[in-house]
């Protein structure tokens, strides 16, 4: 082709893709926009305005794609050529897609012996940085050895039950590795092992049912540091969800009674027609209704049952040290991560220890 450069450059901008910062990059657009005719570079407008609406156009969709993982870091990278071209070339230039061709004016001589204009042509490709901070969609917790502290309550219920069909009891400290798949599995668990037919445990779990209705208040209690934690995550404005074996009633009405100062998107305990945890079933629900992607969600729990869920979901699992089952059982199972108070959470959500997908549960 007829032309000889005369000068190249490239360059990387690095990008604040919030809304606000998309927004001044469109009024600098503009504002450039309109130099260019008031100097009666009118081409030199024309190629800019060319230029500024697929490149905007390209940022406003990121800037939207996600508002929860703002601050995202992008680079737009730049990449130009001072050239001179014949006319024909510079009209050509001036029309691609992606590029910004401008007659700047003034002259030049080249191969040939042509005399052409000098033009500008700009290119650019926003491509992600390395992202080394993100914030997860979601978060999804257990409620029993998680948030809440049940374990006298459960045990004292399911005790007096046995105590009233004639059965042994246990001591509370037994309920730890009885707990966590249901009323029903805690029912056969806590039956003598010549006692777990299906009557037997069916006839359990309901009157477990009606004694836990009148007592699961008494001595149950946020662990500490949870109110906190919930404070910080509420401030962030993430969605936050709760996801349990309990039924799904006592789920809901303990959540509504414990925890009811913070906005949950999503309270879901065990109920019919859907089976419980470890299946993701419940899980990718909750990711769909929230509107996060399972892969950038985090699922917080104290037991295997919760680290074999967000495995199944796709999610980053998050072991609690403060739980029913212990740290011993979470790493058994392969969690991602371990926390050992409430507080601690916030670094995994704010990134400085966490990368999503980078400790993935495979």
């Amino acid at each position: 082709m007829p032309c000889c450069g005369l000068a190249e450059f490239r360059v990387k901008v690095p990008l604040h893709l919030s809304i606000a910062g998309v927004a001044l990059l469109s009024a600098a657009f503009v504002a450039f926009f309109v130099a260019g005719v008031l100097l009666a570079w009118r081409p030199v407008g024309r190629g800019i305005l060319r230029c500024q609406k697929e490149f905007l156009a390209a940022l406003w969709r990121e800037a939207m794609r996600n508002p929860q993982a703002r601050p995202a870091r992008w680079s737009c990278r730049l990449s130009g050529r001072l050239l001179r071209f014949s006319p024909r070339l510079a009209s050509w230039v001036s029309g691609r897609p992606g590029s910004a061709g401008a007659r700047l004016g003034g002259g030049g001589r080249c191969r040939g012996g042509a005399v052409a204009p000098l033009a500008v042509m700009l290119r650019w490709r926003i491509v992600p940085a390395r992202r080394t901070r993100m914030r997860p969609a979601a978060l999804l917790f257990d409620l029993d050895g998680t948030l809440l502290d049940t374990l006298e309550d459960l045990g004292g219920a399911m005790n007096r039950v046995l105590v009233a069909q004639g059965l042994p009891a246990h001591p509370v400290d037994a309920y730890r590795a009885f707990v966590g798949d249901g009323i029903a599995r805690m029912a056969e668990r806590a039956l003598p092992p010549g006692c777990r037919t299906s009557s037997t445990v069916a006839t359990t779990v309901e009157a477990m049912r009606l004694e836990y209705a009148r007592s699961w208040a008494g001595q149950t209690h946020a662990y500490a540091g949870i109110p906190e934690l919930f404070d910080a995550l509420t401030a962030r404005r993430l969605p936050l969800a709760v996801l349990s074996n309990k039924p799904h009633d006592f789920t809901v009405a303990m959540v509504a009674h414990f925890l009811g100062r913070w906005p949950f998107r999503a309270v879901e305990g065990c109920r019919a027609g859907r089976p419980p945890k470890p299946d993701p079933t419940a899980a990718l629900a909750i990711a769909g209704q929230v509107g996060a992607e399972p892969a950038a969600c985090l699922f917080v729990g104290d037991s295997a049952v919760d680290v074999l869920t967000a495995r199944g979901a796709g999610m980053v699992s998050v072991g609690v040290g403060w739980g029913f089952r212990g740290e011993a059982e979470l790493c058994a199972a392969g969690a991602a991560h371990m926390i050992h108070a409430p507080l601690e959470l916030l670094r995994l959500v704010d990134g400085s220890d966490y990368n999503l997908g980078s400790k993935a549960n495979g």
